[in-house]
């Protein structure tokens, strides 16, 4: 994941690439904090990851936060733990519950977030280090293996898979930008038309960037 990150950063000089990689046993979860043509080439390549030790069995994102304006982090950084395991599993798939269940674990990884986030600015400590010595108090804010189970077996709409989001991803909209501007085009003057489009651009590209929520994991052999 590390070298994914590295040869992204490479091709965005100017765009930071930030987030945190919690490594469990057998799931991973990657918060990352960047713009959206990366996130998709993020996941594009995780999409066509191949290794001979291990394969993806299946890996889902949760809905993402767009027009963010503060990041959590200042760098990318991961983080091995062994998560805390819940003894009764979930059982029930109906849309009630599985929205419960995404916001607890949205609840707890912003927890965590935002910890380290605050020990960075509050001890002027580098991320890293910061990530290396996350104390046992913290570790129920970790996603539990049982509640990121669930997650990945869930089959609803409302839980997109890296495939779902890369389909939908590459469809090109077919836009028709004329016909509202017809009934108009008496009383309007020609160059309105062409102001209120460039007007539409710059407001888009002030707001590009995104939190991705990552979930996966893996067979190993």
């Amino acid at each position: 994941m590390e070298s994914i990150i590295n040869n992204l950063q490479e091709d965005y000089i100017n765009i930071p690439i930030t987030g945190l990689f919690l490594i469990y046993p057998k799931y991973f979860v990657h918060v990352i904090e960047a713009a959206e043509d990366i996130i998709y080439r993020h996941f594009r390549a995780i999409n066509n990851y191949k290794s001979e030790k291990s394969k993806i069995k299946r890996a889902i994102y949760l809905p993402t936060y767009h027009h963010v304006h503060q990041r959590f982090f200042s760098q990318w950084s991961y983080v091995y733990s062994v998560p805390p395991s819940l003894i009764q599993p979930f059982t029930s798939f109906e849309l009630d519950d599985i929205l419960h269940q995404m916001s607890n674990c949205f609840r707890k990884i912003y927890i965590l977030c935002d910890h380290i986030s605050n020990t960075i600015k509050d001890s002027s400590i580098p991320m890293n280090e910061v990530v290396k010595t996350l104390n046992e108090k913290f570790v129920p804010y970790y996603p539990e293996s049982t509640l990121l189970e669930y997650l990945l077996n869930i089959r609803h709409p409302v839980i997109l898979t890296i495939d779902d989001y890369l389909n939908i991803f590459s469809i090109t909209p077919t836009i028709n930008l004329y016909p509202e501007y017809l009934q108009y085009q008496k009383n309007v003057f020609f160059y309105g038309i062409h102001e209120i489009c460039i007007t539409k651009l710059i407001t888009y590209t002030n707001f590009i960037q995104m939190v991705s929520f990552l979930f996966f994991s893996f067979f190993f052999f």
